[in-house]
């Protein structure tokens, strides 16, 4: 199926819902539509990011249920806040948001290099040089983990 309009599809396919809620057809519809906005929502909040926008950026990230986006597009959206927020010198949140992130993308050397750097801004030095360690040990010529 095609949804041109995620949000108005989501909309019939609640209240097909409503009239029939055992309907298996509406319900891998719904499931479709809410997946494709999440995913639409997340690329308009990345594109916010990429120009610079955090703020903008930030806010729609946070009205996104990242959970019905998939793994991939909910990784983006925490490894993207944790960078707003290291940008808003809001370190906790940050760790918050990377832990999210590496959680469903472990080995993702960017995540783990931003978590050493937001460590090493709450001056947490032992687990900040074990995350740089970790970088370097995963991609040798990872400059950027050469504190």
């Amino acid at each position: 199926m095609r949804i041109a309009n995620p949000a108005a599809a989501l909309l019939l396919f609640a209240k097909a819902l409503e009239l029939e809620p055992a309907n298996g057809e509406a319900q891998a519809n719904m499931k479709s539509a809410t997946m494709l906005k999440c995913n639409l929502d997340a690329d308009n909040a990345n594109k916010l990011f990429r120009a610079g926008k955090h703020d903008d950026a930030l806010l729609c990230y946070q009205s996104i249920d990242a959970s019905q986006s998939g793994d991939e597009c909910a990784f983006q959206i925490a490894n993207n806040m944790g960078a707003i927020y290291m940008q808003k010198q809001n370190v906790l949140r940050a760790l918050e948001c990377f832990d999210k992130a590496l959680a469903l993308r472990p080995l993702s050397v960017d995540t783990i290099h931003n978590k050493a750097m937001a460590l090493k801004g709450s001056n947490q030095l032992v687990e900040a040089l074990a995350a740089f360690d970790q970088c370097i040990a995963a991609q040798p010529d990872f400059y950027s983990a050469l504190w």
